[in-house]
């Protein structure tokens, strides 16, 4: 009888410990800062908190970069229209060049004082992005282009991370075939790049890689605007059993975004073949 209690007693135990740890974790859709600013100022030394960098922290000004919209399609025929005029390895070149002049914008403007704060927190930041690494096409390194975004607009994840040298997830090589590359993700500065490995199955190896030791981990933030990013990160802290709330952040979707047109993209890149200086159409969205 005695067994039989003890039984009992473990067993809920087991399911009130169950449940405690699913309450603690949730996926969000949302586009409103002040919710995930709020989010994020309760967030502790126990907290890692982890960005997305693509349409969470920065976005392109120019509407024709913006692939989620139905411009992408306007730009598949600027593709198609430099292929047909300047030949395929002149485009790609011209498209790289212009890639480095991007202009970007902040998503929302009060995301670096609100990292810089949690870092003096004692709060540990991390940037995980899918960028690719090394040499891709015409750009030499192409995770430089990242780190130099993040540093135009005062991003610096190397604070949360002094303790945890550079390193790269050799055990995940991605092979780009249409560019005949392979590239490995890395973890440098407090900077993912997964190489468009899954998030999730890069986080879990990058925890134990860095020696992150998961008791002082109490939750996880993490915010991207791609739902199936925020489940695979989800997926992974259930498997490590760390509370998380993971946040697809919407608020580009839910943007209004004015629609460019051929004709207007054609005469830029016309200029663009010329000069080499990307100029801005004075319509797109600004800062």
């Amino acid at each position: 009888m005695r067994k039989i209690v003890q039984y009992l007693m473990f067993s809920l135990l087991g399911v009130l410990t169950t449940c405690s740890f699913t309450e603690k974790s949730e996926i969000i859709s949302i586009d409103d800062d002040n919710y995930i600013e709020n989010i994020l100022n309760e967030a502790d030394q126990n907290t890692l908190v982890i960005f997305d960098c693509d349409l969470v922290l920065i976005m392109p000004k120019d509407v024709l970069f913006l692939s989620s919209t139905e411009n992408a399609q306007v730009f598949r025929k600027i593709k198609k229209y430099l292929i047909d005029k300047i030949g395929v390895e002149a485009k790609n070149e011209l498209l790289d060049e212009s890639r480095k002049q991007w202009p970007m914008k902040l998503v929302n403007k009060n995301f670096p004082n609100i990292i810089q704060n949690l870092q003096a927190k004692g709060v540990r930041v991390l940037l995980l992005t899918a960028m690719l690494t090394g040499k891709v096409r015409n750009i030499e390194w192409i995770e430089d282009l990242r780190k130099s975004e993040m540093e135009s607009f005062s991003f610096n994840f190397k604070k949360s991370w002094k303790d945890c040298p550079n390193f790269t997830f050799e055990e995940f090589p991605t092979t780009i075939e249409d560019w005949g590359i392979t590239c490995y993700p890395k973890f440098e500065d407090g900077m993912i790049f997964t190489c468009e490995v899954e998030k999730g199955v890069i986080l879990k190896h990058f925890l134990k890689r860095s020696q992150l030791k998961f008791s002082k981990i109490i939750k996880i933030i993490f915010i991207d605007d791609g739902v199936k990013n925020v489940r695979s990160v989800f997926d992974a802290c259930q498997e490590l059993k760390i509370p998380c709330t993971c946040i697809e952040y919407t608020k580009v979707k839910h943007m209004k975004i004015r629609t460019t047109d051929f004709e207007t993209e054609r005469k830029r890149f016309e200029d663009f073949i010329k000069t080499k200086q990307w100029k801005s159409d004075p319509g797109d969205l600004d800062c």
